[in-house]
């Protein structure tokens, strides 16, 4: 297992605790209490079934959940709580400066403050149903030929791998990835019990004309699998605030698919400050440029998404199986778009595609013990029986790394990445593809 080096003094830590926090209640202010994003003072119009329309003060927030929620003064006439959970609840909500948006609500006891002594402070929690929600300008003509600044907020993205910001190009925009942050494990420490899954950590931002927002954010979600890829992470989505002028509309969450959470990433992660300056920023660079050229032909999402599944799995059979199909798919892909047929590969094994990127597309670093022993030792026992008889605990554990340091550098390759990483196979000593 990884060693950690300098150690810090309890004093220390419980002192840079403390002021992560406090940067965290500087960003969130009272929205902190809510959870991601929030709140938007708005006003809502709630046409409750069966009850007159009502107009109301609300706020808009994405709640510890990740879901979008409205929370609203019920009219004094509504009886509560026998219609407090008839729904579904249409609302036309209106944000200053933006054109009114139609709503579908659900009505929930969650963050729902009745007040018995005070009727004007009774509030209930509506969970919107659609995200992201998007508020924007009352007037086309006050946006038309004004950049959109986009603002992603990444979700579970702790890492070591820069302090401050770096710049990159990708997709055509230029991008920039801000540490929302500092001190990196003294943060994994304190909100990892639930928490780190659902805070932003990380700022992604760039700017583009208003026709191209859905294309950025597309793309940000590319980039949040290369991150989750290169820091050991696994960014599982963003809070979305979209600025135009000196309008500054609405924050909205984007959910994507998640493996495990941030606190393995500094095992996990290829790069850090001290030992890969510049490191991340030379990755990006070059994987946002090729990610949309192999994206269709290699599927390098897809072999991502196993290699985050096997690192924050804790059964070792199963961190093997997933490398194993992060290899297969991988090497199958690579065949498929160096023009091989499906019917072909049919009889191929994943000794020989394994051996064909070696000696074929140029993967020099695969070792004889994948080419040579995979099948028989650990993929056969492993498909057909569920397990592998020939390995003990440790052995399964050091094969899984093996493994999984193979398949990702052979997504180093296929990026056209050939600068320094650190090798967390051996010993995390730093190595060049």
């Amino acid at each position: 297992m990884m060693t950690m080096q300098g150690k810090k003094s309890s004093a220390n830590t419980g002192k840079g605790n403390l002021i992560m926090m406090q940067k965290i209640e500087a960003r969130y202010g009272d929205a902190f209490q809510y959870g991601l994003v929030g709140p938007l003072d708005c006003r809502a119009r709630i046409m409750w079934p069966s009850k007159p329309p009502y107009d109301s003060p609300a706020i808009i927030y994405i709640g510890p959940d990740g879901r979008s929620w409205l929370e609203a003064r019920p009219p004094s006439s509504l009886d509560l709580p026998a219609d407090f959970q008839s729904g579904p609840i249409a609302a036309e909500v209106t944000l200053a400066g933006a054109a009114p948006l139609q709503l579908q609500l659900t009505p929930t006891i969650f963050d729902a403050n009745i007040s018995v002594d005070d009727p004007s402070e009774t509030k209930i929690g509506f969970r919107i149903s659609q995200t992201p929600i998007v508020f924007w300008p009352t007037s086309s003509e006050d946006s038309e030929g004004k950049q959109v600044r986009v603002e992603l907020s990444l979700l579970n993205c702790l890492h070591e791998a820069f302090v401050g910001s770096i710049k990159f190009t990708g997709f055509g925009y230029q991008w920039e990835l801000s540490d929302l942050f500092n001190g990196r494990s003294e943060s994994a420490n304190s909100i990892r019990n639930g928490l780190i899954d659902s805070l932003a950590t990380t700022l992604l931002t760039t700017t583009c004309g208003a026709d191209e927002v859905q294309k950025v954010v597309d793309d940000a979600w590319k980039i949040s699998r290369l991150l989750s890829f290169a820091l050991g992470t696994s960014v599982s989505g963003c809070v979305v605030k979209f600025s135009q002028g000196e309008r500054s509309q609405l924050h909205s969450y984007y959910e994507w698919p998640k493996f495990g959470t941030a606190t393995n990433a500094r095992e996990f992660s290829f790069f850090d400050t001290e030992r890969t300056p510049g490191g991340l920023a030379d990755f990006l660079s070059v994987a946002c440029a090729n990610f949309n050229r192999i994206e269709s032909s290699h599927l390098p999402s897809i072999v991502i998404g196993y290699l985050e599944q096997a690192r924050s799995n804790n059964v070792s059979d199963i961190r093997v199986a997933l490398c194993v199909f992060a290899a297969e798919c991988f090497s199958y892909q690579i065949e498929r778009a160096n023009g091989v047929t499906e019917q072909q590969l049919s009889s191929r094994s994943i000794e020989q595609k394994l051996n064909r990127c070696k000696n074929h597309y140029g993967m020099a670093f695969i070792d004889r013990q994948f080419t040579g022993e995979t099948r028989a030792n650990v993929r056969n026992p492993l498909m057909h029986t569920g397990q592998i008889p020939s390995m003990n605990v440790e052995d399964k554990y050091k094969w899984s790394q093996e493994m999984y340091m193979l398949v990702s550098r052979m997504v180093f390759h296929q990026f056209g990445f050939t600068g320094e990483f650190i090798d967390i196979q051996n010993n995390w000593t730093v190595t060049r593809n």
